[in-house]
């Protein structure tokens, strides 16, 4: 699956009661999953996010957000 994420402008009251305009984002992404077994009871798969490695931050926080990623999961159904 190829997916995107994305928030658009947001405006906030600080701590001081001024506004602040936060900029929108989006990042591109891509998921592969791989099932397998008799029952395809077992399951694969990775999750490429932010491929073009932009630098963001989302609007409630002040905290940079990651920047290119991988996330690994291996699940079973039983």
């Amino acid at each position: 699956d190829l997916y995107l994420r994305m928030a658009g402008q947001a405006e906030e009251l600080n701590s001081r009661g001024a506004i602040e305009d936060s900029a929108g984002w989006m990042t591109s992404n891509i998921a592969f999953v791989y099932r397998l077994g008799s029952k395809k009871q077992y399951q694969f798969s990775i999750d490429l996010q932010n491929l073009a490695n932009k630098r963001y931050y989302t609007a409630s926080e002040s905290v940079l957000a990651a920047e290119r990623s991988a996330i690994v999961k291996i699940a079973a159904n039983f």
